[in-house]
């Protein structure tokens, strides 16, 4: 059986899916991070022309509410509603 190719995943789907009580998702982030400071340490720096444009709409006042991690083994391999 052919394996399949690998998919291109897209950064700004897993900031709208990020939960940060999820221990796999904050574990994967720190991954994350290693891998591009591996690559390229200028990436994560504050004079990054990425990190310029995320950071000219300024700080925000309120957070997104935070949500309790439940493993999606425990919802019978859904994940809960937001």
């Amino acid at each position: 059986m052919p394996s399949k190719e690998p998919k291109q995943l897209v950064i700004r789907d897993f900031f709208e899916h990020f939960d940060i009580g999820c221990p796999y998702h904050c574990a994967s982030m720190t991954e994350l991070q290693e891998a591009i400071e591996r690559a390229d340490p200028t990436i994560l720096r504050s004079d990054a022309n990425w990190f310029l444009t995320w950071s000219t709409s300024g700080k925000r006042t309120e957070k997104a509410p935070n949500t309790k991690y439940v493993h999606p083994w425990y919802t019978q391999n859904k994940w809960p509603s937001h």
